[in-house]
């Protein structure tokens, strides 16, 4: 799944001049998990690694997981300029990395980081169901 990620992005981030390296992914990689945990992840993930792309002015990306019980962690850090706070709540791509956490039953949250840049964090239990009903439900809404 990540490493799927990381090899999508190596020629485009090149190409701009951002370097990525990553961290324990393959804890990540050796958990089995519903298609459809997957499915949503690689988006939450994708739309992470975009917004660094796009609005964060980084030239470093890193990829990080943790794996402990049966929880997952995974960060994307930037050493871009920083998030704004209000685009946390307005932003439509944050809305959706949002919903899909929720759908996965995990959480996501935005941190500013000292020095500069951005991490985002996405927590979730490898246990639960998704909720596609809701994921479905709240993409209807947003449209």
């Amino acid at each position: 799944l990540i490493i799927r990620l990381r090899d999508a992005y190596a020629d485009l981030l090149s190409g701009l001049g951002i370097s990525m390296k990553t961290y324990n992914i393959e804890k990540i990689e050796d958990i089995k998990l519903p298609m459809e945990y997957k499915q949503n992840l690689f988006m939450i993930l994708k739309e992470g690694i975009n917004n660094s792309i796009k609005h964060s002015h980084c030239n470093k990306i890193i990829l990080e997981a943790n794996v402990r019980n049966d929880v997952i962690e995974i960060i994307i850090k930037d050493n871009g300029i920083g998030i704004d706070e209000k685009s946390i709540e307005y932003g439509n791509g944050l809305k959706n990395i949002r919903s899909r956490a929720e759908a996965l039953g995990g959480k996501v949250k935005w941190k500013k980081r000292d020095g500069g840049g951005t991490s985002l964090i996405f927590i979730g239990k490898v246990t639960n169901r998704i909720n596609v009903m809701s994921l479905f439900k709240k993409s209807r809404e947003q449209n």
